[in-house]
């Protein structure tokens, strides 16, 4: 019985020292990656300097600036972020939605936001585009998915130097939105003299997500906490013009978090006190085209191009509003949207 014992524990000892030698040769030979790697953002690595002063200029003009930007007062400037080969879906936006530049006895002015490229024929193109329809901002930046937060901050430095005695409202919106742009400007007319107060899809108690295959990844470096500050979805979002500078300012005390909307009208937003009030007319993604919805909504999101021409038509229909008579809204009308998993932030 004791021989059957010692060679039981002999054999274990062996398989375990077995298992360790494995385990340590396929390790050298890259196989088995180390548990505690950090998987780093493309472009905000450990080691890159996330202060904002090294990437805005607060003296320094943009690249391109429309002529008599923001010279003109409004009750409204929609600031459109977009790719710089995204022609097609500027023009869209041109023609559908932002070619509404009075409504309800208020004016409207629109804008392209970009960044810098590489491509010097992209930019001999844009700089074309930029004469013909005098809309383009072009910022001192490299254009990219993770450069969002240096756009949005450079979007409140434009608003902050051109726009703030001559506007009211603010909209930064994505060239994939589509905006119905009577509803916003009525929501907005009932507001009165608003300040210091950011409209949109908002998001309550969102956990950080730490799983490094997901599009909203973000690793401890950037942000050691736990839970993010509530913010509001970045597909769409609307405040009053005192808001620029505040978040402007903020930014400049806050290390870059390269999710725009949650640095931006979350982190500062809650440093610089500015208040969020969610509306759930801000809809930030529905599974099927919803006319009835979109004639009631303010904003929805995603379309590719040829989607928003068709909505665009679409409600125009004059039989619409009888279509829609009898229709109820199936959408949250909370103020604050709560994340149903921790692995979702904006659903």
């Amino acid at each position: 019985m004791m021989r059957k014992r010692q060679l039981f524990v002999a054999c274990f000892v062996f398989t375990l020292l077995y298992v360790f030698i494995l385990n340590v040769t396929n390790y050298q030979e890259g196989e088995i990656k180390p548990r505690n790697k950090i998987v780093e953002i493309e472009g905000w690595t450990v080691n890159t300097t996330r202060n904002v002063s090294e990437f805005i200029f607060i003296n320094k003009s943009a690249l391109i600036l429309p002529n008599k930007l923001c010279e003109t007062e409004d009750f409204l400037t929609v600031v459109v972020l977009s790719a710089p080969h995204h022609f097609q879906e500027r023009n869209t936006i041109r023609s559908t939605w932002g070619s509404e530049k009075f409504v309800l006895n208020k004016t409207i002015s629109y804008y392209f936001l970009l960044g810098e490229t590489l491509n010097d024929n992209l930019q001999k193109e844009i700089l074309f585009e930029a004469e013909n329809f005098n809309d383009i901002l072009q910022e001192r930046f490299l254009d990219s998915y993770n450069n969002l937060t240096l756009k949005s901050i450079n979007m409140m430095k434009l608003i902050s130097n051109h726009c703030f005695s001559n506007t009211k409202f603010v909209m930064k919106v994505d060239d994939d939105i589509f905006v119905n742009v009577e509803n916003l400007v009525q929501m907005l007319a009932s507001k009165g003299d608003a300040s210091n107060i950011i409209y949109g899809k908002k998001i309550c108690r969102a956990f950080v997500i730490r799983d490094s295959t997901n599009k909203w990844y973000v690793p401890n470096y950037l942000y050691n906490k736990g839970m993010y500050p509530d913010y509001v979805s970045g597909t769409a979002y609307v405040f009053s013009v005192d808001v620029a500078e505040k978040l402007l300012n903020a930014s400049f005390s806050i290390p870059i978090v390269h999710l725009e909307d949650i640095y931006l009208t979350g982190i500062c937003a809650k440093k610089a006190n500015v208040k969020l009030e969610g509306n759930y007319m801000f809809v930030y993604r529905q599974p099927k085209l919803d006319f009835c919805l979109m004639r009631m909504g303010i904003s929805f999101h995603e379309f590719n191009y040829s989607t928003i021409h068709y909505i665009y038509e679409e409600l125009k229909d004059p039989n619409l509003p009888e279509k829609c008579a009898k229709y109820k809204e199936n959408v949250y009308k909370g103020d604050c949207k709560k994340p149903k998993k921790r692995r979702t932030l904006s659903s």
